[in-house]
């Protein structure tokens, strides 16, 4: 089974890599959490079951509205949610689960916004098109003057 997910986040295109998470965690939180073995590194059964929670939830949201699995490239918005979902993840794996742990609130606020493009009320890219043209409508009159000499009638 672990042999499986490995080859099957392997074969996929991840929504979320361990690069995407540089500069977010230390190297030294990634192996303590994600090092179920004590052998000092990342275990990648473990990681690759992250990648596939991950884009499931992803897949599971946006897939009633769009096709999933999303390819390359990923759009920003899926990108940025797989990242935090999986930071999300990895903390939790070794910390409490509660609003306080990093990540949550970021978590959290990535799932309603993925539930608003779900439903429609927001956009996936922001070159999107609107179902409907956003309008203008200009309230004030011309504050034209007639040119001397001339007669407006």
């Amino acid at each position: 089974m672990k042999r499986t997910l490995f080859v099957l986040a392997a074969i996929m295109m991840a929504y979320v890599n361990q690069s995407d998470l540089k500069g977010k965690i230390s190297e030294r939180d990634l192996i303590s959490a994600l090092d179920d073995n004590g052998d000092g590194a990342v275990d990648t059964d473990v990681w690759a079951q992250i990648q596939v929670d991950v884009q499931t939830y992803i897949d599971g949201t946006l897939g009633q509205r769009f096709s999933v699995p999303f390819v390359d490239p990923i759009p920003p918005v899926i990108k940025l949610a797989a990242t935090t979902f999986a930071l999300e993840q990895i903390y939790s794996r070794r910390t409490m689960a509660d609003d306080k742990a990093p990540f949550v609130l970021q978590a959290n606020a990535q799932r309603s916004k993925l539930a608003a493009i779900a439903a429609g009320t927001q956009p996936l890219t922001p070159d999107s098109h609107r179902a409907k043209a956003t309008g203008v409508v200009i309230t004030d009159s011309a504050k034209t003057q007639p040119r001397s000499g001339r007669s407006n009638i």
